[in-house]
């Protein structure tokens, strides 16, 4: 066949349409309008929002996923998992796990190559933390080697750094940041800087007048019209000056959030 060019703008328009490419579906599979999704797996409830990019991930669970997510390059999603608008995972190799509880991540985080976010740790009150049971009763609840002390909770504009480490029953707070190969195990402030093995505060972003205005402004929740009209926002250093000034132009706008 000769592709000319509306032959060719035909085959565009067909593959623009079919934005599901050898994906396994097993369970209950809900995908929103303009989202792609290509060569991954599925097994279980998931629910995919409007306009995001799926390609190469594995998804087990209950995984339900906002608006305008971008979750490529090998992540593996397993347990009770939900991710809020306008969130990246980058991978390649993240790793989400969850046994028992949740792991929630808010709107645009950034979640870099090799992070593992693990809710349930192997049970240590037993004689053997290796849940030897497994090999000599097949049918027993593998949960029962297991334990957790709840949920993780992953604020709103938060980056965490390549092969970080993130356990159960943690809340990192909005605009934080994670370096990389931390090991968090307590919680983090909003808008602090976490590093280390166990990761420990280094500093905060902006100086507490800063950070107590943003806290308000909660630009995250913002209208996304609205946010795009406003750029200069985000395009300069922070600044008390920045940061009141923007406070000031949301309360005398109308339909920001």
């Amino acid at each position: 066949m000769v592709i000319t060019g509306n032959n060719l703008q035909k085959m565009l328009n067909f593959f623009s349409q079919n934005k599901t490419i050898t994906t396994t579906n097993k369970g209950r599979f809900k995908q929103g309008e303009n989202s792609e999704v290509k060569n991954s797996e599925f097994n279980g409830n998931i629910e995919i929002g409007t306009n995001c990019f799926i390609e190469n991930v594995e998804f087990t669970g209950c995984i339900k996923l906002g608006n305008h997510v971008n979750i490529t390059r090998g992540a593996i999603l397993h347990g009770n998992i939900e991710i809020d608008d306008y969130t990246v995972l980058s991978g390649p190799s993240i790793d989400i796990f969850t046994l028992f509880d949740k792991v929630k991540i808010g709107k645009y985080c950034s979640i870099a190559r090799q992070v593992t976010i693990q809710e349930g740790n192997h049970q240590i009150s037993t004689v053997s933390a290796n849940f030897p049971q497994r090999f000599f009763q097949p049918d027993i609840d593998r949960r029962l080697g297991y334990n957790s002390s709840g949920n993780i909770e992953i604020g709103n504009d938060v980056w965490i750094g390549a092969q970080a480490v993130i356990v159960n029953d943690v809340t990192i707070g909005d605009g934080a940041i994670v370096g990389a190969n931390a090991l968090v195990n307590k919680d983090v402030p909003p808008f602090a800087i976490v590093a280390g093995v166990p990761a420990k505060v280094i500093r905060f972003r902006f100086e507490k007048n800063i950070i107590d205005i943003l806290n308000k402004i909660k630009w995250w929740n913002l209208n996304p019209n609205f946010l795009k009209d406003n750029l200069d926002f985000f395009n300069q250093p922070m600044s008390i000056e920045l940061a009141e000034s923007f406070y000031e132009k949301i309360s005398l706008s109308e339909n920001y959030y």
